[in-house]
Formats: structure tokens, sequence, C-alpha cells
């Protein structure tokens, strides 16, 4: 008996394998169940362009391809798209043309496995040669405009605006999935709540279902945490000493174009909408490396304990990876003579010897990140206090454009200098310009020219401060 048990067991589990189907075996008393496959294929379209839930697909050409996949559990069999075989279905995957008449079409996808279990797809489509098929194009111009980040009061709402344009008529438009209710002239506005806002997403559709959609991603710090009515009570003045060398003596190091120009822009934006006094900025224009020691001497003997000290260099740098140290190529600078080259560990005791309350260095160069090498990834936590008591406290730090080659006409800079014209704070500190600024530069560079920010070593940094840029009251012409 057990034999034959065995016998119809092994019958059964051959025609089931034949058969394509599955076998269930329960405990005893034993049982044997056969289950059948049932189940149709699964057909999948690849998506046609974005269009609105509840409005019909149109379009303008009398044909159409169509195409997706196939999919089942055992094996599709046949596919037909209006009762005509598919042709060159394999894996799969298929793409067939449907031929239109103008106005209303169904097309039926048929597809049919080897159990002869069937699925079918419709796929209406209204055809008209003057449809409106192109999405709208969306203009955010409020609270900012362009794709920079710029610092943002830190209001209870932010208005979002901007224009939408399309070739027929707006059905809608939607800023974080609100309706906006007052279109004019494609013009539009919303308040938003700035609590816990991230992201400002605007999505427009057209009468005919068209829809786009643009968005920005809010950095950390986007909003100054102190209302603008909070000023910092600032007591020392505001230096900086800005080097551009784009002219180089040594015919092995190749000219610049940009780095005096740089330094001049930094120097007419601090100027006139921040607390640089003229008469307090110094423009070195292809300096020598004597020229570059003796400003940073001179200042040594003028700036004050509450003071703050603006260090900005562009030009070539270079990274001597023995001894793991960076350097700075004034105009008088060879190649393989480093006689006249400036290291990092000349600028940091020169920083340790001016004795201001903050010193900030922003260094567009090659391999400029080399500045941190002494201990990489220090933590600057001054965006987790006030921006008053960050700038109570000392601070020496770096802004960089990285440790990779810069380009000449570098984003790194023409990204600060437009951050510093365009924000809308009254203040703000340079862990925040760091936020703001590096998403911007990595997704405008095209070699992925990355930004850091940290703490200069051993530059007797040791209050966990940061530097602060103060808008002047009204601009200095």
């Amino acid at each position: 008996m057990r034999r034959l048990v065995v016998f119809l067991l092994a019958v059964s589990a051959a025609a089931a394998f034949a058969q394509r189907t599955q076998i269930e075996l329960k405990s005893a008393p034993l049982r044997i169940r056969i289950i059948a496959d049932t189940i149709p294929p699964v057909i999948r379209l690849d998506p046609f362009r974005p269009l609105e839930p509840g409005f019909r697909f149109t379009v303008r050409d009398s044909v159409l391809w169509v195409t997706g996949t196939v999919t089942d559990l055992d094996a599709v069999s046949s596919l037909e798209l209006n009762d005509t075989p598919v042709p060159n279905f394999h894996g799969g995957k298929f793409a067939a043309l449907v031929h239109l008449h103008r106005g209303n079409n169904i097309v039926r996808i048929h597809a049919l496995d080897r159990k002869r279990n069937p699925r079918d797809t419709l796929l209406a489509i209204y055809q008209d040669p003057r449809a409106d098929t192109s999405a709208p194009t969306i203009d955010i111009t409020q609270p900012f405009k362009g794709r920079g980040i710029r610092l943002l009061p830190k209001t209870a709402t932010i208005r979002v605006g901007g224009t939408v344009t399309d070739e027929g008529a707006l059905a809608a438009i939607y800023v974080n999935n609100h309706r906006v209710d007052s279109i004019a002239g494609g013009a539009f506005h919303y308040d938003l709540a700035t609590d816990s806002l991230r992201t400002i997403c605007v999505k427009a559709v057209d009468s005919s279902g068209n829809f786009s959609v643009d968005s920005v991603v809010l950095p950390p710090h986007a909003f100054v945490l102190e209302p603008e009515a909070v000023t910092i009570p600032v007591t020392g003045k505001f230096y900086a000493l800005l080097i551009g060398v784009q002219t180089y003596k040594n015919p092995g190091i190749p000219d610049l174009k940009n780095p005096v120009h740089d330094a001049e822009a930094l120097g007419d934006v601090l100027v006139k909408q921040y607390t640089f006094e003229r008469s307090n900025v110094t423009v070195l224009k292809n300096p020598s490396r004597e020229k570059i020691m003796e400003s940073l001497e001179n200042l040594h003997g003028i700036i004050q304990p509450d003071d703050n000290f603006l260090i900005f260099y562009a030009g070539h740098g270079y990274l001597d990876k023995d001894a793991q140290q960076g350097y700075w190529w004034p105009a008088d600078a060879h190649s393989t003579i480093h006689s006249n080259w400036i290291s990092n560990a000349d600028l940091r005791d020169q920083i340790k010897r001016i004795k201001a309350k903050h010193t900030l260095l922003i260094c567009d160069a090659c391999f400029s990140g080399s500045v941190f090498r002494t201990s990489r990834g220090a933590d600057i936590n001054s965006d987790d206090i006030p921006t008053t008591q960050a700038y109570k406290n000392r601070s020496r730090t770096a802004l960089t454009s990285g440790e990779q080659d810069v380009p000449d006409e570098s984003v790194f800079t023409r990204c600060l200098i437009e951050f510093l014209k365009t924000n809308g704070a009254h203040q703000f500190r340079t862990c925040i310009l760091y936020n703001s600024l590096h998403d911007e530069v990595m997704s405008n560079s095209p070699n992925l020219q990355s930004v850091e920010y940290g703490v200069i070593q051993e530059a007797e940094d040791s209050g966990g401060g940061d530097f602060v840029f103060i808008k002047r009251p009204t601009e200095t012409k």
C-alpha cells in the first residue's frame, strides 16, 4: 500500500511539473492538491508625457508608439494590439505603432499566457492636430529669483510667487499641494508657513492636463534664526586683505584670467553692502611673496582684539603630497623652487599673531582645502547657538573651494559674490554661508567642485564662535 501511495505521488508530481502547476502536500492524513495557473499576465505601459489624473490623453500626431512590458508566472504565448499580433515581442518587452484617426481612439492590448489566461488593457487616446501637448513653464521669483539659495528672514510665513506660461489656458497652480486661488495673467503667489519648511514645490496644470513641477530644496539654515530687529552690538572694525594673483613671472606657471577681478569684485560688495570701510580693505593685485607677508605684518600692528579680519586668496595653489602641505603661489613663485611659496603653516602663523576676535580665510585655489589637513573634519557648532553668541566668541575659520583642481572661471567665487550681493539677511554667520554655497557650487561646476568649511587648527581658536557678516543700513556708493 505504501509503495502505491509513493507511486501516485511521483506520478502526480511529474504531471504537475509538466503542466507548470504547483503541488501542495499536507501531513497525515496525506492529501494532494494540484493548484493550476489561473493568474493572467501583467501589462505595464511605458509612461507617456505627464498628465494630470482626470484628463484625457491627447496627441497631435496620427501615429503613436505604444511600448511596455508583459510578464507572467509561466510564459506569455501571444500579444495583440487592436487584434493585430505585435511583432518583435521578445523578453517581455514590446513596441508597436498605432495609427489613429481624428477624435476618440481606443487601443486594446490583449495578452494571453500558455494556460490561456487573458489580460486586456484599454488605452483611450484623443487625436487632434491642434491639441495642446506642451507642459506649462514655471518661473519662481519669490522668495528669491534663480537657483541660488538666499538667506531669508525668520517669519511665521513666507511668500512664494512667480509666473506660469503655457500655450493654452491654465487650469490650476499648486504650492506645496495647496491650490492657489488667485491667478492673474499667469502670475501667482501663496504664503507658506515656515515651520519645518524644507522644500518649496510649485505644480502647474493646463486645461489639457499637461503639468510641470519645479521645486527648490532649502538648506538647513535658509532662515535667519534671529528676527531682523535683533542686531549685534559691534564694537570693533572689519578689515579685509584681498589677494588676486593671475600674472606669473615664471613661464613655467600658466597665467590665469579672473583672480584680480574676483578680488576687486569681492572688495566692492564688502564696502558697498557690508560694514567694511574702504580704508580698511586692501586689494593686492599680482603681489609677490614679500608683499603678501608685508601686508599681513602691517595688519598685525593695526588690528585690535575686538576687530574682525577677512583674508581672500584667488590664484594658483599646490599640494605637496609627501609633506602633506598646501601652498599659495604668489606672482614671483617658481614651479619647482619653494622659496617664494607661501605654505599653510606660514598662513597659520600669521593668523595666530593677528589678535582679531574673528579671522576668516576664504581661499579659491587648487587644493585650498589642505589648510585643514592638521585635523580633518573639525566640528563647528556655532550654527546651534544664536548669532549674537557666535559673534561674541572668538573664531579662526576657513571657507575653501575644496581639495581638487579649480578652473580659472571658478564657480565658488562667483556663487560667493552673488550670495553676498543678493541675500536678504541683515546679519549671518559663515556656517550659514557655507550651507547655502555647498550644493549650489557642486551642482553648477563641471568638475563637481566642492566647498569646505572648518576650524584652522593650531591658530589659537578656542572660542567656538563664527565670523559674522553684517549689512550696512544703506549701501555705500
